[in-house]
């Protein structure tokens, strides 16, 4: 497809002869080339477009160079070459990455969860290898992670360092890419601190947050809402950390639940049950919005990834005791799924395990401003879990476990009482009920604007959680 090659871009560049456009990517257009000597092989030829050409572009095209130069792993793409047109522009000549969007790539080849997460650890070790070069990506998104078969074997290739950033290991620079002001790749990939213009805050952990994303979009088959829809909507939720893990990503929409799980070749149950535990908190541990609370490495989150593929525990992972419950009942009491998931919902907001909607500042900062309630709170949780654990046992059919509950686990603070309102919801919902869950949906969201106000983060982020959860309007 010659007639895509601009004019002002010679067919022949040195040994290399331009054959059609690829794509863009930074400020410079990718072109596929043949190389005729002194080797014979296919490249991907970058130069400056003409529209981009000045002083700072010039310069963020040859700091790419020497980037990619500074690296070498097989899941990075090589640089070949470099050098300068007639008139000027500077062009890098790279290894030519025959695949697509790791995605798509996932999609057309029906993998499984754990296939995606295996081809997803090469990403990882890619960025970990960049970020001990010294180099930040800050644009990663599937198009910027390519994959295809190479000898059978799915391989990726992270590619387009060209809004980079350099972290103190690379001889002192500062970024790599991006023009003052601007907003660096594309949003819907951005880390929070990126989206805000927090340059301070911008570091390693940035890259790990798009990572977050673009393994969510792999598990869940699309980003954490509809960008394209509602971008605003979608910076907001971004920055307020309230994304729904990826199992439940499709409550409302059982039909694209059914057809994602059939892509992988399992049903709606077992997508949930891959998904549903150590992988949404994989994923919500890469999207908290406090990077001191995020995930902090590629390399934390490849073995944190690893554990999950080998079935090992994963250190500091905060729903361990409701999933070696559900296991456990598991063994002797098959078909109880629904109460299962109910048990873990109720004990997980009762005993505040990291629900996203959540904030842990305001947790902490409730704790030292209400003592006497949290210490209250505390000894009526740990009732609450001991009654769990014995309805769990099969004693009691679940409606009537959740009846006792409500009874016997009575608080008299609003902030205990909200909070077991908010969990009965929750479990109620998961059993289908409901009118029921409704009900206690409106009671912890009536207590929580009593006890901080209708304008209070947390109120707003429960009202908007339950909204969600129960596919209506606030209650």
């Amino acid at each position: 497809m010659a007639q895509l090659i601009p004019e002002d871009i010679p067919a022949q560049i040195g040994p290399y002869r331009l054959r059609s456009y690829l794509g863009d990517g930074g400020v410079g257009s990718v072109f596929y080339a043949e190389q005729r000597e002194p080797v014979r092989r296919e490249v991907a030829l970058k130069v400056l477009r003409a529209s981009e050409v000045s002083a700072d572009s010039i310069r963020r095209l040859y700091k790419e160079q020497r980037a990619l130069a500074l690296m070498s792993h097989h899941n990075i793409t090589q640089v070949y070459d470099a050098g300068e047109l007639p008139d000027g522009r500077p062009f890098i000549v790279m290894e030519y990455i025959p695949g697509g969007p790791i995605t798509e790539f996932c999609d057309r080849c029906h993998f499984s969860a754990a296939q995606r997460v295996r081809l997803f650890l090469q990403v990882c070790r890619a960025i970990q290898h960049a970020h001990e070069k010294g180099v930040i990506h800050r644009d990663l998104k599937p198009h910027n992670v390519l994959a295809f078969l190479q000898d059978g074997a799915p391989v990726v290739k992270v590619i387009d360092f060209g809004l980079g950033k350099a972290s103190e290991g690379m001889e002192g620079e500062e970024t790599i890419g991006t023009l003052e002001g601007a907003l660096p790749g594309a949003p819907q990939y951005l880390s929070p601190e990126q989206l805000t213009g927090d340059r301070e805050a911008t570091d390693t952990r940035a890259d790990v947050y798009s990572l977050g994303v673009i393994l969510y979009e792999l598990i869940a088959g699309a980003l954490p809402d509809d960008y394209e829809r509602a971008p605003f909507r979608y910076i907001q939720r971004a920055c307020s950390g309230d994304f729904p893990p990826p199992s439940r990503r499709w409550r409302k929409d059982p039909e694209r639940l059914a057809a994602i799980a059939a892509s992988r070749g399992v049903t709606v149950k077992a997508w949930r049950k891959q998904t549903r535990g150590a992988l949404d908190w994989i994923i919500s541990q890469t999207l908290e919005v406090d990077v001191d609370r995020r995930c902090q490495s590629a390399a934390q989150l490849d073995l944190w990834l690893q554990h999950y593929l080998d079935d090992k525990p994963i250190q500091g992972m905060t729903i361990s005791w409701p999933q070696r419950l559900e296991s456990s009942i598991a063994k002797y009491r098959a078909g109880r799924g629904a109460f299962l998931g109910a048990v873990a919902a109720l004990a997980l907001a009762a005993l505040g395990l990291g629900w996203s909607w959540t904030s842990a500042r305001d947790a902490e900062a409730r704790l030292a401003q209400n003592q006497r309630e949290s210490a209250i709170a505390r000894l009526e949780t740990e009732a609450l879990t001991e009654l769990l654990r014995a309805a769990a046992s099969g004693a009691e059919e679940p409606a009537a476990a959740l009846a006792r509950a409500e009874r016997e686990a009575v608080a008299d603070n609003p902030n205990a009482q909200a909070a077991l309102h908010q969990a009965l919801a929750e479990a109620y919902w998961s059993l289908g009920s409901q009118a029921a869950a409704e009900s206690h949906a409106r009671a912890a969201l009536s207590l929580r604007e009593q006890f901080h106000g209708p304008d209070h983060p947390e109120t707003r982020a429960l009202r908007q959680r339950l909204g969600l959860a129960a596919g209506s309007k606030s209650p």
